[in-house]
């Protein structure tokens, strides 16, 4: 379900997961895993600091090999993503008839019953910060995040 909506949370997990697994066993296929993560660059950000701490330099090697290869090998898709970005802001964002029973969000479910593509931002923040008030009435969180502060 998760790549048939769109979404990328198994693959990052299974990278990020199988990746740290590795490391000790079989550094050079821990490091391709780790390059792999590319897509996510503020995701894999933490790896590098890790290695670097770890002394895990064949890691680091093999993940910056990987990565860059990846960027290599992928320059050409970057005009093709450009020009449809503009179809894919109408579908999810405007219109948003065609991803309404794929993605399970605030967001998606402001949108399906009339809302406009810019009004579900206060509907996701006041969703935030209910959750995040009735966790701290219930016992389990003692302060709130930084994250959680309003824009």
């Amino acid at each position: 379900m998760s790549a048939v909506g769109g979404q990328n949370g198994a693959m990052t997990a299974a990278l990020l997961g199988g990746g740290l697994m590795l490391v000790d066993r079989r550094p050079i296929v821990a490091g391709i895993l780790f390059g792999m993560m590319i897509y996510k660059p503020h995701l894999a950000l933490m790896l590098p600091f890790a290695l670097l701490a770890g002394r895990r330099w064949l890691v680091m090697f093999a993940t910056g090999a990987t990565a860059a290869l990846l960027v290599v090998i992928s320059v050409d898709a970057w005009p093709h993503y450009q020009h449809n970005i503009a179809l894919l802001r109408a579908v999810i964002l405007e219109d948003g008839t065609g991803v309404s029973h794929r993605v399970v969000s605030v967001f998606v479910f402001a949108r399906h019953f009339g809302a406009g593509a810019e009004c579900p931002m206060p509907g996701r923040r006041s969703v935030r910060w209910s959750s995040l008030l009735s966790l701290r009435a219930r016992g389990g969180a003692t302060s709130l995040p930084i994250s959680a502060t309003p824009c």
